[in-house]
């Protein structure tokens, strides 16, 4: 069985939903429209042609992926989400094509499906998932290679047929607009000539324009709802304030914060569980503990930075400040994650606990946004990186944090804190840390500043 390590930006379940869940409402809001168009045969032929150069090019991701597979010999946890992922998306988007586009599905059926290059390929994908080979294979590898340009090609072939049905649909329609066009010239003379008519060509006209006007709003109010989406999903994924700026086309500069506390969790023996479990036990796993995080999350003023695999990092005092606050609500949530964690078990692996490891640092930050097809909102600084070190020196069970994140806590009090000792941390040398053990009561603090902000609110 392979072993999955930390998978970097996103997770699977992540990508498969995203596609999926959000692919099927914009699909469901297409086909609508298609009902009510005079000229759905054309629109779905261009669905399907669309759908075809997607899962080509997924198909063409996959072919170089799998030759990496028999050139290395197998894959570690990284190269096989990547894997699936191309793998899942391609043939996701052909099924898609195949929906639209009849002849595409008969065209495969004579061309590929069934045949030998299929069952080949089928077997070398069995081979790639199981993750099954002893050392690289080139021979193998070139056999997938010729395979997939076989299958690819294939799709090419459908692609260009494709584009003919197009082009011949986009011709009749030309010439049925022009049909149209000499029609209503036509009538315009004849209604000049005979007066009443005209008038009757009149109210014909006006109602049509009113049963226009009723679908173009209706369609409107459809487009609004899948723009609210889109933004909802937007600012899932960053600050509400920077995504906003991103939807105006306005420059996101970074911005320096002078006292937030980081948070790094990781979970003990994830590899171990990992390597005992199937790759779907796995995603189920993590959406379980996902969900149980962004729950607790949401009774706090924090902002989830990122997720990497089972490690979770999360940030106090910013996008918006909260003074003073940072450190006792960063304290809060890591005490009420460590014991909520402490009480799951994995599902599939009975008796098998989960036990994580947290740290815990307060300081100045730097956030600004990276990237443009794909931003992400990241953290810079020293106080991120000691962060990360207050992690993978911690215990089990145990919440690590630096002597500023202490100061912060017994300022505000309410907790046992006990001092660790001197810890050799990568980069800075030696350290005197602390645990933060329990709290000694509900922080009154944490819960008066939300008293307050309620109360101003409401004020």
């Amino acid at each position: 069985m392979v072993l999955l390590n930390k998978v970097p930006n996103v997770t699977v379940p992540e990508v498969i939903k995203f596609y999926s869940d959000d692919n099927n409402v914009i699909l469901k809001w297409v086909g609508q429209f298609i009902q009510h168009s005079k000229s759905g045969d054309l629109w779905k032929t261009l669905i399907g042609y669309y759908m075809l150069i997607l899962s080509k090019e997924q198909a063409g991701a996959e072919r170089a992926l799998g030759s990496t597979f028999y050139a290395l010999g197998g894959y570690n946890n990284q190269q096989m989400l990547a894997y699936l992922e191309r793998k899942i998306l391609g043939m996701s988007y052909l099924e898609r094509c195949t929906e639209f586009s009849s002849s595409i599905k008969l065209y495969l059926s004579n061309t590929f499906l069934g045949k030998p290059t299929d069952l080949y390929l089928t077997r070398m994908r069995e081979e790639i998932l199981r993750n099954s080979i002893n050392g690289s294979d080139v021979t193998m590898g070139s056999m997938w290679f010729k395979n997939m340009t076989v299958y690819i090609n294939i799709l090419k072939a459908a692609q260009d047929s494709l584009a003919t049905d197009v082009v011949q649909g986009l011709q009749r329609e030309v010439t049925s607009l022009n049909s149209a066009l000499v029609e209503s010239v036509s009538v315009m003379i004849v209604a000049l000539i005979l007066f009443p008519l005209v008038i009757i060509a009149v109210y014909r006209l006006t109602h049509r324009i009113q049963a226009y006007a009723q679908t173009l709003q209706e369609r409107t109010r459809d487009l609004d709802v899948e723009r609210k989406r889109s933004e909802t999903l937007l600012f899932e994924l960053l600050p509400v304030s920077v995504a906003q700026k991103l939807l105006n086309h306005e420059d996101v500069p970074p911005v320096s914060y002078s006292a937030v506390t980081i948070f790094f969790s990781d979970i003990v023996g994830f590899t171990n569980i990992c390597s005992r479990s199937t790759p779907m036990q796995v995603i189920d796993m993590l959406n379980l503990l996902y969900r149980m995080f962004d729950d607790i999350l949401d009774i706090y003023d924090v902002y989830k930075v990122e997720t990497i695999g089972d490690a979770y990092m999360v940030a106090s005092g910013l996008p918006q400040e909260n003074k003073e606050r940072h450190a006792t609500e960063m304290a809060e949530m890591a005490l009420d994650l460590r014991d909520n964690l402490s009480q799951m078990t994995v599902q599939h692996l009975p008796g098998e606990s989960l036990r994580m490891r947290i740290g815990l640092n307060s300081g100045p930050v730097v956030a600004g946004v990276v990237g443009h097809k794909m931003p992400r909102y990241c953290l810079f600084g020293d106080t991120v990186n000691v962060a990360s070190r207050m992690e993978s020196t911690s215990l089990p069970l145990k919440i690590q944090i630096t002597d500023r994140t202490r100061r912060e806590l017994e300022r505000r009090g309410g907790y046992v804190i006990t001092e660790r000792g001197k810890v050799e941390i990568k980069g800075k040398g030696e350290m005197v840390t602390y645990w933060l053990d329990q709290r000694l009561q509900v922080s009154d603090h944490v819960m008066s500043d939300h008293e307050g902000e309620e109360d101003e609110a409401g004020a």
